[in-house]
């Protein structure tokens, strides 16, 4: 109760002063002062709070360079005993500071891996090519080592999302990351919202209150914040509001737009739009109206061949690794029972194709039976077949088996469905008939639009433990927001997944 009054009395302007006729009567020049200050707090709050968090984003960015940069220097004087003249390198840390504050990336709040990738690396592009421009009208280019810069800029697009994500993962478990953010909506959107901004710490809105109109929503909670009071209040500590009541009438929203929602710095509308790309979005202005410009880059036959000769360069010039590495553990499975190493089982490919996937065998011979006799016997593990169609505790798999499948390994042999064109490095996970055929008919549909993957986003998300539902709404958000950003995220999640062995059994 006292955690409740304390919510309370943080909210402000009272409730009888902020009702509609109060909120959009015009304030008299006595009143001026007072709303004045009414907004800027919530706007210090969030200039505050973005300065502290674009200050430690910006100081593991410079890092990244400066380490960039040195390592370059290093490998310039192992190679040619020649020093590296540091001068311009605070070109390229003044440059990319410059840039990451215009293009959002200090702090970055609200921005997703996958476009936080696309926008670092864009810009690093540009800031080492402004500096190869800058040199070559300065007459100064042979002055500067291109060796360096350019082994920089390598070293760079990976150290400095690296360290961009150590600082902030430090941040959040430090409570000191994003800023407070308060729902207007307990209803579904706002019940599916409040998950994802606490599970997705790094988008750097924390909801700390939610606001809702429906009587029995009062004095209860959506996922732990509090639904503390009608959508007429506002928080003043909380300079962010996200508006998740999408069924509004537009002459509604307008009235919350230039009332309760003026009082924040920032207001987030989430509209209509349940299961669409929105990765690849852009807001239009069509005479004054808003419109959404979407992007589907699976109609891009640049985008495809692209992805097509990465899977090739990938897969064909690891051979050297996993191909060895596959043998031998085919060995030690054929030692273990001497029969076949190898498994071969029919999957739906790209635009429906069957095609035989190939994996090392981690279950006894006579598998099928061993599962049926078990189901026979448990009702715990049938029931568990039923919703995951895998097994925890599956009485089917080797003991060789359950470490190649904690690491992966068994499906190295995929590699060669890649090399065949059956399968890409990165796409939805390829599905036997009696699991597709379990899977709503739209998802089934995207899911062929695209080549199958040996990982995917469904797998780094957790793989079996988070269920079919989960790997229906992995499979269509892949499909509708693909592009090469997507893939380089996921497969740097991949191997945290494959390292923590989450989800694999």
């Amino acid at each position: 109760m006292e955690e409740q009054t304390a919510v309370v009395q943080e909210l402000a302007p009272p409730v009888s002063s902020i009702d509609v006729s109060t909120r959009d009567r015009k304030p008299s020049h006595s009143e001026t002062p007072r709303s004045v200050r009414e907004h800027r707090r919530p706007s210090f709050l969030y200039l505050r709070h973005s300065f502290q968090n674009a200050f430690a984003i910006a100081a593991g960015d410079t890092f990244a360079l400066g380490l960039s940069l040195v390592m370059a220097g290093a490998i310039r004087y192992f190679l040619l005993g020649q020093p590296f003249d540091p001068k311009w390198s605070w070109f390229v840390i003044g440059a990319w500071g410059t840039g990451a504050v215009s293009t959002g990336l200090l702090p970055g709040w609200g921005l997703g891996p996958v476009e936080e990738l696309r926008r670092s690396s864009i810009l690093l592009f540009s800031v080492y090519f402004s500096l190869a421009v800058l040199l070559f009208f300065s007459q100064q280019i042979s002055e500067a080592s291109r060796l360096t810069y350019g082994l920089a800029l390598i070293f760079s697009l990976t150290l400095v999302p690296l360290i961009r994500t150590r600082v902030r993962r430090l941040l959040v478990r430090k409570g000191l990351w994003g800023v407070p953010t308060v729902v207007y909506g307990a209803g579904d959107t706002g019940r599916r919202l409040v998950p994802i901004l606490q599970q997705e710490a790094g988008l750097g809105y924390i909801p700390v209150a939610v606001f809702d109109d429906d009587p029995r929503t009062r004095k209860s909670n959506v996922s732990g914040v509090p639904v503390v009071g009608g959508t007429q209040l506002v928080r003043k500590n909380a300079p962010v509001a996200i508006f998740a009541m999408p069924s509004l009438t537009r002459a509604r929203l307008a009235e919350y737009m230039e009332g309760t929602l003026s009082h924040y710095h920032k207001v987030i509308v989430i509209p209509n739009l349940l299961d669409i790309p929105s990765l690849w979005v852009r807001p239009r202005d069509i005479g004054g109206s808003i419109g959404l410009e979407i992007t589907s880059n699976l109609l891009s036959p640049l985008a495809r061949t692209m992805k097509r000769a990465v899977d090739l360069l990938v897969s064909g010039l690891g051979a050297i690794v996993w191909l060895p590495l596959s043998l031998a553990c085919a060995g030690l499975i054929w030692l273990e029972d001497r029969q076949s190493p190898f498994f071969g089982q029919d999957r739906s490919g790209l635009n429906g194709r069957t095609f035989t996937l190939w994996k090392l065998r981690t279950m006894v011979p006579n598998a099928e039976a061993v599962l049926q006799h078990a189901l026979s016997e448990n009702e715990e593990l049938r029931r568990e077949w039923n919703e995951f169609h895998k097994l925890r505790r599956d009485p089917r798999i080797t003991r060789i088996g359950r470490i190649l499948r904690r690491l992966s390994i068994d499906e190295l042999p995929q590699l060669y469905n890649v090399l065949r064109g059956d399968m890409s490095i990165v796409g939805p996970r390829p599905l036997p008939d009696y699991h597709q055929e379990a899977l709503d008919q739209r998802i089934v549909d995207l899911r062929v639009r695209v080549r199958p993957g040996i990982t995917g986003l469904w797998q780094v998300s957790g793989r079996s433990d988070v269920g079919r539902d989960a790997m229906e709404r992995f499979d269509g958000y892949y499909v509708r927001n693909w592009s090469m950003w997507l893939d380089i995220v996921i497969l740097v999640r991949t191997y945290r997944a494959v390292i923590k062995g989450s989800g694999a059994y």
